[in-house]
């Protein structure tokens, strides 16, 4: 079986306090899809995790989707200037930014939800209400699709 050829670069951002299961649950669903894609001819995906301490550089580094997947050590990611700069750098080029519950405190922090619909895990709602005042925060939906910022709810939606 040939590998098939790559219609988009996916990364998916570990970033201090990440859940891990997230990050290699998506990278494993993504070899599974391009074992599929191969086996049907189709092109497949270039998937890639990126590290916080090691964020590639945007203008030559390109990805279609950036994934930020949950945090499960309460961290939320204020500080985290240098993440923020980047998803902001990525999102200006057109990257679709993806987050999975409290992964979309990332995303807010960073200035990105401003304005839009979002959602996160329905226990994180009075907190992400107060941190976020210029989100509207529908934590009863699982997704909410903005088009070019993708949030889903629960801690296992990244699936």
């Amino acid at each position: 079986m040939s590998l098939p050829s790559i219609s988009a670069r996916i990364a998916i951002l570990a970033y201090p306090g990440v859940q891990s299961a997230a990050v290699s649950g998506l990278g494993d669903l993504f070899l599974v899809a391009n074992r599929l894609c191969a086996l049907r001819g189709n092109d497949g995906l270039d998937v890639t995790e990126i590290t916080a301490d090691a964020l590639p550089d945007t203008e030559n580094d390109r990805f279609q989707i950036v994934i930020i997947p949950p945090n499960l050590s309460g961290t939320r990611g204020q500080d985290a200037t240098e993440i923020h700069d980047w998803l902001n750098a990525l999102h200006t080029n057109g990257t679709v930014i993806a987050s999975a519950c409290a992964g979309a405190f990332l995303l807010g922090h960073s200035g990105l939800l401003d304005g839009r619909a979002a959602t996160t895990h329905w226990a994180l709602e009075d907190e992400f209400r107060a941190a976020f005042p210029n989100t509207t925060l529908h934590s009863e939906h699982l997704l909410i699709d903005e088009n070019d910022i993708v949030t889903a709810g629960g801690l296992m939606a990244w699936i």
